[in-house]
């Protein structure tokens, strides 16, 4: 429950606490962080968190990109990835080998640029504190 996680204090209490949502779609975070901001601006006053409720979940909260559930007009998802400041939140998965994996180059081609890297590669390893992996050999394919 992201509204409780983030109105009872949870991350102010716990700061190194990271959450990721895998599996869960991430589209509906949006919507959910313009109300949950909506609703500080309004109660503030009495409020015990210290920051807007977007930035909780920037700082501390992750989401898979599969499934990747899209408008028929795709300018929509560009600008939901750069609202939500995706490079910051998302973290690339596809489900493969399910039938209903997402390609990864679909992905790609619809990031913005300027957040390629940190979703299809970055942010996975910062999460998940993995190594750094060798860059690729001259010749070899990138998908970004």
């Amino acid at each position: 429950q992201v509204m409780s996680l983030i109105f009872d204090g949870v991350f102010d209490r716990y700061p190194t606490l990271r959450i990721v949502f895998v599996e869960h779609a991430f589209n509906w975070i949006l919507p959910l962080m313009w109300r949950m901001d909506a609703i500080y601006e309004a109660r503030k006053s009495w409020m015990d968190i210290k920051r807007k409720p977007s930035e909780y979940v920037k700082d501390h909260i992750k989401f898979t990109t599969q499934p990747l559930d899209y408008p028929e007009d795709k300018t929509e998802l560009l600008r939901a990835f750069e609202w939500m400041e995706c490079e910051k939140i998302l973290l690339f998965s596809s489900d493969y080998p399910h039938w209903t994996y997402d390609d990864p180059r679909w992905l790609v081609k619809h990031l913005p640029e300027h957040a390629r890297e940190a979703v299809m590669f970055r942010n996975g390893l910062e999460t998940y504190k993995l190594p750094a992996t060798v860059p690729a050999l001259e010749g070899q394919m990138r998908v970004f």
